[in-house]
């Protein structure tokens, strides 16, 4: 009996993404996507994509478009692996998770209890500030590349940025401790631990650019004149956790299912893990305990995307996941928008909104009416009550910025920094709209003020030094 329930699990783990059967969907709705796709690739000039949609446990929609290595034109298979970035954090916060689940850690407790080096001024920072960016740490993302030796010594003497749990506050620190603490629970090597979520899938594994990984795609970016090159992104092994997994479209695929069957954690500790965060002085949240949060329509989904280059959604009221993988862009882009509006063609409730949003601010821009623009731009949220207005307007904003419509994007940025006073980004675009303007001391008070918001605003305080310099 043992020997057939070896068997049997065996053959299940052999044959899991065989399971995923890509079930019918419409002629019409197969080609407006693969359209809408090739069309994105071209206008973003994106060289290689694997796309799967998941809709109920079953693959409606899976493709692979373009090239995996433009040098030896090479296509995108299902064999490419891709390396997944920041969204390597969403599989960090199961395994916490599974660790929560074993008894042998909690959210309440203070770093302190596993890590006995930190600086004093850390102490009251939790397993649950990390998981939800709310640590106030400063962020070790600022240094290059050294040992880890050197980067605990050069972040473990800057002050916190905000006390602990007041807002969120993106950085690379709190995982690098999750990393750390893993280590320390576990006895053992970090990447064998998280990759043990993929047990049928051998070829997951962490590894950096200079690793020797057959069938991984190169990633090509923009140059500083706008031309596409290779990316050349560095993770150390000590920073695996931020960054650093490589895997293909069905790992993920098959991973996604065995979250779903809560295989990998229970029901209750899923739901927990995807709960918004509460910090203490906002009542919106951008994170969960390691997911990031969206809404589409008043539809929630949680996800997590990587470089601008890969993007992982799940709609859990709807039951649909969405799986965007790219190797590179020449074009920077809302990677976000993109995978709202794929899943819009398979649920006509998440149609996103936000173009129709957005073209009809852009009217109103250009009608030359600074002095309404507040007056209509809230008779339009009444009309579109689910866009992400921060984001939308900021995007527009830069759309005039890059035509040298300087007026226009002003005005745009203005408004934004008066509908969400309380966002860093929002004042430092107006700041850079202001400096391309030439009012310099109008940009530098900006400047400032984003500074103020976010003390770890480095293009801030580079730009402040600047227009000091140059004035």
């Amino acid at each position: 009996m043992i020997k057939i329930k070896k068997i049997l699990l065996l053959t299940t783990l052999l044959f899991s993404s065989i399971a995923f059967s890509q079930s019918q969907i419409s002629n019409s709705q197969n080609n407006e996507i693969t359209g809408f796709i090739k069309n994105v690739m071209k206008d973003i000039e994106i060289p290689g994509v694997a796309i799967a949609i998941i809709k109920d446990d079953e693959v409606v929609y899976k493709n692979y478009i373009g090239k995996a290595n433009l040098e030896y034109d090479i296509p995108v298979t299902e064999s490419s692996l891709f390396r997944l970035h920041s969204l390597s954090k969403i599989f960090v916060s199961v395994g916490i998770f599974q660790l929560i689940e074993q008894n042998k850690i909690s959210l309440e407790d203070n770093i302190s209890k596993y890590i006995s080096d930190i600086p004093s001024k850390w102490k009251n920072v939790k397993i649950k500030n990390l998981l939800s960016h709310s640590s106030g740490l400063p962020d070790m993302r600022e240094e290059i590349n050294p040992s880890e030796d050197i980067a605990k010594k050069n972040v473990y003497s800057k002050d916190l940025l905000f006390p602990v749990g007041e807002r969120a506050s993106y950085n690379q620190t709190n995982f690098w401790l999750l990393n750390r603490i893993i280590r320390k629970i576990t006895g053992g090597n970090f990447q064998d631990y998280i990759t043990s979520q993929f047990k049928e899938n051998p070829k997951v594994c962490f590894s950096n650019i200079a690793d020797i990984k057959p069938d991984r795609v190169m990633e090509y970016k923009p140059s500083t004149k706008g031309e596409l090159q290779n990316y050349h992104f560095i993770v150390q092994d000590y920073m695996y956790g931020c960054g650093g997994i490589t895997m293909t479209l069905n790992d993920l695929i098959n991973w996604n299912k065995k979250f779903n069957d809560n295989i990998l954690l229970n029901a209750t500790s899923k739901k927990e893990m995807l709960t918004a965060f509460k910090y203490n002085t906002s009542s919106s949240s951008k994170f969960t305990y390691g997911w990031d949060i969206q809404n589409l329509n008043g539809v929630t989904s949680y996800g997590f995307n990587g470089a601008g280059l890969v993007n992982y959604r799940k709609f859990p009221s709807k039951n649909i996941s969405i799986i965007w993988l790219t190797n590179g862009y020449r074009k920077p882009h809302n990677i976000d928008n993109i995978t709202n509006k794929i899943v819009g063609f398979i649920d006509e409730d998440l149609v996103d909104t936000t173009p129709k949003f957005t073209k009809a601010l852009h009217k109103i821009v250009i009608s030359n009416k600074p002095k309404k623009l507040a007056k209509e731009y809230y008779k339009l949220k009444k009309q579109y009550p689910y866009v992400n207005y921060e984001r939308t307007i900021n995007n527009l904003g830069y759309q005039f910025l890059g035509k040298k419509e300087l007026d226009n994007a002003i005005a745009l940025f203005k408004l934004n920094t008066e509908q969400f006073p309380e966002s860093s980004n929002a004042f430092d675009s107006l700041a850079e709209g202001h400096y391309y303007n030439k009012q310099f001391e109008l940009s530098k008070k900006n400047y400032l003020k984003s500074l103020e918001l976010n003390p770890s605003n480095t293009n801030a305080t580079k730009m402040i030094s600047k227009i000091e310099k140059e004035n």
